[in-house]
Parts: structure tokens; C-alpha cells; sequence
């Protein structure tokens, strides 16, 4: 869900339009605000509308715009509330989305698309999968700080359902592949089949993911099953051992989270007490923005330390991606960057086996808060 969310905002930065509009609307939490947010989307269309009447662009093209705005407004689709919903409207397409996070209002009317700002507050989140085990109901979310979705290329059929699928898949040699006659053994290894599918399942879909931690949750005995059964063991950064079949996604974000901000905070102390003292020993190490951005460039990042508030305007040379310019002034064969440590970030998720490890405010002090531990 993270890469294909990230990916699919990243497909417009740098997309330049005659007329590019970008709705941005922070939307109430739950059903009954359905309305409210509705109307707060429509108010928003209504300021873009005359936002493009004021912009210089041609009868034409002022056309094609309203035609597209009343598509909008007669197709507007989002969730039942939260997070924030996203519009980018041009004279050929239209694309929403509905982001895990809040943010600020925006109507904008530009030649390019406000993105960067949502790219920016999504690298920052807190990012987790959580698995809720259950002979009912087994559930895969991905968390973004307190809040939890549905990930919906999971799927796992219920015990019974499994059990019955099971039986037809094996035909007559069923009975021999699980124990036999012995209920209490045909038990067991009915079950051990049953986690493995769904370890099976969950691996494929974490493959993508290798850093971002999975809390699982479950009675001990399901808790044994899927760890008995899954290639995960150094991704699971806790098991929560309990019955909680019948929890909805908003109580089981609640209950989880107070288990991710003590992961957090011990995959912070790791890598500033341990991580970071190894690195520096094997002079696997670079400190300072010059330095990590040319570790970014040359793609030898393995892992990426960053304080959480940290943000770095600077200009990049055309001729040479090593030469740099801090600050907000970029002359003539340079390139602006909004925040350099923004696109650090971007080229370090982009690669799978590299990790981002964000710390607190001033942890990083020494070392011009941020610092990278490097491949070579």
C-alpha cells in the first residue's frame, strides 16, 4: 500500500500542464461527517473554478477546464471521512485520492501539481503492518501513525472454508496428508496448513516492505501456529497475545499503537547507540548533507538517519549532481530543491533493501543532522 501510494504521487511531480489544479481537502473522521466533508470538497471546487477564471489561459482551454470541473462534481468519489482527500484536475484527466494523513487546505492553479508537500508529510509517517489472527477472520492492515486500512490484496477464507478447500484440493489422499484417523493429530495439521497459507499469503505481500515492522495479534496458541509456520521472524517486532477476533479496525489501531511508539523508540536508541558507533568504526559513514547527498547520488545508502523536523533548502548543479549550493538561492545552471533532505529520503525508498530511521530533534546535533551508514 506505502510503495504504491508514494509511487502514484510521485508519477506527478515534475508533470507540466497548461493548467494544472490541485484540490487538497482535510476531511472529518466518520460517516456522520459525510456530508459535512461533501460540502467541504464542493466549496473547495467552487474557489479552483474561480481560481481558473482569473488565471490567463484561453477561451479554449477555459472550456475544457469547466467541462472537467462539472465531470468532477458529478463523479466526486472518497471514503466515509479522514485523512485528506486529493484532486488533480487538468484540461485531459482527473485523479484523486484519499491520503492516510491530515493536512492543510489548498486550491492551487499552476502549470504543475502540488505534490511535494503531500510526498513530504507521507515520508515522514510512521509506517507499520499489523496482522490480526483469528480462525474467523484473519485481517492484514498497514498502519500510518494511529491510523489503520485495510490491506486488500489479503484474503484469507475462515477456518471452516480453508478446511473444506483443503480437503478438496488433497481428494482422496486427505485423510493420509493430514494424520490419518487420528482426530486429535488430523486437528493440528489441519491448522498448520491453515497458518502456512496465511504466512504464505502475508510474505508475499511484506516482500516489498523488508524494514517496515508487523505486529501480529492473536491467542498464544494461533500466535504459535503462524510463528511455527513464517519466514518473518526478524520483521515481527511484536506479538500481542490475546482474543481479539471481534475488533473493529479502529479498536485494533488503538490497541496497537502504543506497541509501535515503543518500537519506534527502540529502533531509534538501536541506531544512534549501536548502528551508528559500528559505522563509524568501519568508517562505513557520511555526516552532513553535502556528504549524504553524494552518497544518495553514487546509491551506496543503506541506511538513512534523519532527525524528524530537519529540512534543507538547496541547489543542485545541472553539469555536475555532486556540486551543491545550500540555501534558498539557486543561480543560473542550478536547480532548486524545497528540501534536498526530501529527496534524500525519496532515493533511499526507492531501493527495497534501504531503510529510513527517523530520530528526535537534536540527536543528530554532531553530526549536521543527518547522517547515512553506507554500503562501502
Amino acid at each position: 500500500m506505502i510503495n504504491q501510494l508514494r509511487d502514484a504521487l510521485r508519477s506527478f511531480i515534475g508533470v507540466e500542464k497548461l493548467c494544472a489544479v490541485s484540490i487538497v481537502v482535510p476531511l472529518e473522521e466518520g460517516f456522520s461527517n459525510q456530508k459535512k466533508n461533501f460540502i467541504s470538497i464542493k466549496d473547495a471546487l467552487k474557489e479552483a473554478r474561480d481560481e481558473v477564471a482569473r488565471y490567463p489561459i484561453d477561451r479554449d482551454l477555459a472550456l475544457k477546464m469547466r467541462e472537467q470541473f462539472k465531470r468532477f462534481e458529478e463523479e466526486i468519489d472518497f471514503h466515509a471521512g479522514g485523512g485528506t482527500f486529493v484532486a488533480f484536475i487538468d484540461e485531459d484527466d482527473i485523479t484523486t485520492f484519499q491520503l492516510p494523513f491530515t493536512t492543510a487546505k489548498k486550491v492551487v492553479v499552476d502549470t504543475t501539481f502540488e505534490v511535494r508537500d503531500l510526498i513530504f508529510t507521507l515520508n515522514r509517517l510512521t509506517t507499520y503492518w499489523v496482522l490480526k489472527l483469528s480462525m474467523k477472520n484473519t485481517e492484514l492492515y498497514f498502519g500510518f501513525e494511529d491510523k489503520l486500512y485495510a490491506e486488500t490484496d489479503f484474503f484469507m477464507p475462515s477456518y471452516d472454508n480453508a478446511f473444506t478447500t483443503r480437503r478438496k484440493e488433497y481428494g482422496s489422499l486427505y485423510r493420509w496428508r493430514i494424520g490419518g484417523y487420528d482426530q486429535e493429530k488430523k486437528e493440528v495439521e489441519t491448522r498448520k496448513l491453515y497458518f502456512k497459507r496465511i504466512a504464505e499469503q502475508v510474505e508475499e505481500i511484506l516482500e516489498q516492505t523488508p524494514h517496515t515492522p508487523l505486529f501480529v495479534m492473536g491467542t498464544e496458541k494461533n500466535l504459535g501456529y503462524f510463528r511455527n509456520t513464517t519466514n518473518l521472524g526478524k520483521q515481527v517486532a511484536s506479538e500481542i497475545k490475546g482474543n481479539y477476533e471481534f475488533l473493529t479496525v479502529g479498536q485494533v489501531g488503538k490497541l496497537v499503537w502504543p506497541y509501535v511508539q515503543e518500537w519506534v523508540e527502540k529502533r531509534r536508541a538501536q541506531f544512534l547507540k549501536e548502528e551508528l558507533e559500528e559505522a563509524f568504526k568501519n568508517k562505513r559513514i557520511a555526516t552532513g548533507t553535502q556528504d549524504v547527498w553524494k552518497a544518495a547520488v553514487e546509491q551506496r545508502i543503506f541506511i538513512l538517519g534523519v532527525e524528524r523536523k530537519f529540512i534543507q533548502p538547496a541547489a543542485v548543479s545541472n553539469a555536475n549532481p555532486y556540486e551543491l549550493m545550500l540555501g534558498t538561492q539557486a543561480p543560473d545552471g542550478f536547480t532548486p530543491h524545497k528540501d534536498l533532505v526530501d529527496d534524500i529520503i525519496e532515493t533511499v525508498l526507492q531501493k527495497k533493501d534501504s531503510e529510513v530511521v527517523f530520530v528526535n530533534p537534536s540527536d543528530l546535533e554532531d553530526h549536521g543532522r543527518i547522517v547515512a551508514i553506507t554500503h562501502w
